[in-house]
């Protein structure tokens, strides 16, 4: 027997962008995409300095969004990122 939550019972993304503050990580997402160019996650992922996982970038790109300092255009792989003016 399957229980379904009428909600997710984890913590959404958009609910950590409800701080300020930013991470290093997001700071350095920041600082690739700082050049004015559109990437794709797989792109600035191979521009960081220290290597993380596309899931984790995707998931600090959402956090940037939310708090409208990046936005994007397109959808899954093929979505590209950049800064928001």
């Amino acid at each position: 027997m399957i229980f379904r939550f009428p909600h997710s019972i984890k913590p959404t993304v958009y609910e950590q962008a409800s701080a300020t503050k930013i991470n290093d990580r997001q700071q350095q997402i920041l600082e690739v995409l700082a050049s004015g160019v559109q990437l794709r996650v797989k792109e600035i992922q191979d521009k960081m300095e220290k290597k993380f996982s596309e899931r984790t970038l995707h998931r600090d790109l959402l956090v940037l969004k939310k708090m409208k300092l990046v936005n994007t255009i397109g959808h899954t792989h093929k979505a590209v990122w950049f800064i928001e003016k």
